[in-house]
């Protein structure tokens, strides 16, 4: 997400709460012109900043940033949750395949035995 569109979610979610760049500044404990130029663009907001923000506004940090809108992924979060989603299935499912590999090479090993073990959980 760009930066000036996480500066202007701040500010859709600063009017939302009825909250006034001086309160913010107040919390932030920063000068209203700093917060104004925050605000504006013309003072790069870093992670910790933007945190503080966040709390200020008591939303998660990932509201500012457009991951989520209210209990809902956007768009592209969503997208990227489920990109991640089936990456780590996709392992998961390689991991049962070495699994289900091994077991099988295993039987053909020893098949006697593997009787026996069969009647054991039969």
């Amino acid at each position: 997400m760009k930066q000036i569109d996480i500066l202007e979610r701040i500010r859709q979610i600063r009017r939302g709460k009825g909250l006034s760049q001086t309160v913010m500044a107040d919390h932030l404990f920063m000068a209203i012109k700093t917060y104004q130029n925050i605000e504006n663009g013309l003072t790069k907001v870093d992670i910790e900043r933007l945190q503080k923000i966040a709390d200020v506004l008591e939303v998660p940090i990932e509201d500012l940033l457009g991951q989520r809108s209210g209990n809902h992924f956007t768009d592209a979060g969503k997208q990227q949750y489920l990109e991640q989603l089936l990456v780590e299935k996709e392992r998961y499912i390689a991991r049962l395949e070495a699994d289900l590999k091994f077991f099988e090479n295993l039987l053909q090993q020893n098949p006697l035995k593997n009787k026996k073990a069969e009647s054991v959980y039969l």
